[in-house]
């Protein structure tokens, strides 16, 4: 390796070198680079001036490799490969084929809209890393805006002038309730059948739709509704319904979780949603980040889940 360090040489003169070394001919080494002969014959005086040492023995009619041009051409050619490398790691990246990309999602996500997407990712960019992150939908907005994540599978997410929102699909609203709760007998339920009941369930912050509806409710009953409990993840909102502390208003896909102990009743109204979203930040530029969000696009409205619906 000493040899090669301390020197003033362009890769190309090592390939010319290589090519020298391979063919032991000027002539026939200049026809493969498609260079004029006297100009390969300067390029490697000018290296093996740079290096003081002779690289070939030539004649008149033969070239042969010096001991010291032995060892350097099986160092030029482990650089030429190693750059060579780096160009084509450098030319991925920019194209999209490899890179990493941190992938914010809510728990609901997990159970059905996760595995398809992975899956098309894996097919079509198999050395994208995707690093994934659960993540509710308050936190991975403030994960993009500090670029702790690069995309986020949210939920009812406000436009915002840094972050660019992508509606995917409307999935319905369901109602936990414990198998001991008095609607447990019910399959359809409207939300001033709701009223009077405890509630638990996830921060306004983290959803705010279903707090609009829950909002509704207290204004149009003669009793606002009690909200018992607050929880960060819809496991754990499962956790408090099985355990009698109230009912929730949860997405559809949550009963992939398979809680036990609890039953889910479809409501009436036709505004008992939740959009479901990609988010990303508007200035993004790296294009890996940008063609995983378009596949999750194309991926995620051409796939059939329970329970959702189109967007418009």
């Amino acid at each position: 390796m000493a040899i090669l360090q301390n020197v003033d040489m362009e890769l190309r003169q090592l390939r010319y070198a290589v090519a020298v070394a391979e063919d032991l001919h000027f002539g026939r080494a200049a026809d493969r680079l498609h260079v004029a002969q006297p100009s390969l014959s300067r390029q490697i005086r000018d290296l093996e001036r740079s290096l003081d040492v002779r690289i070939f023995d030539r004649t008149s009619r033969t070239v042969v490799l010096t001991a010291a041009g032995e060892a350097f051409i099986e160092m030029a050619r482990r650089t030429i490969r190693m750059a060579d490398a780096a160009s084509d790691t450098a030319r991925a990246a920019a194209s999209g084929w490899t890179g990493r990309v941190a992938l914010g999602f809510v728990t609901s996500a997990a159970g059905e809209i996760l595995p398809p997407l992975v899956s098309s990712q894996r097919r079509i960019r198999p050395a994208v890393l995707l690093d994934l992150r659960e993540l509710n939908s308050w936190q991975q907005v403030e994960a993009l805006r500090r670029g702790e994540i690069d995309l986020g599978i949210t939920r009812d997410v406000a436009p915002a002038d840094d972050l660019t929102v992508t509606p995917l699909f409307h999935e319905r609203l369901v109602v936990a309730v414990s198998d001991a709760h008095p609607l447990a007998t019910s399959d359809t339920v409207g939300l001033d059948d709701l009223s009077g009941f405890d509630f638990v369930g996830l921060p306004r912050l983290s959803a705010p739709r279903t707090w609009s509806l829950l909002s509704g409710l207290a204004f149009t009953s003669p009793s606002p509704f009690p909200f018992a409990q607050e929880a960060r993840q819809f496991t754990t909102v499962l956790a408090l319904v099985a355990a009698e502390l109230g009912i929730a208003i949860v997405p559809h896909s949550v009963k992939s979780l398979r809680r036990e102990g609890i039953r889910y009743l479809h409501l009436r109204e036709p505004e008992a949603y939740s959009e479901v979203q990609v988010a990303r930040r508007s200035k993004e530029s790296q294009i890996s980040v940008l063609q995983f969000h378009d596949l999750t696009v194309e991926t995620l409205k051409s796939v059939e889940l329970t329970g959702t619906q189109g967007t418009g």
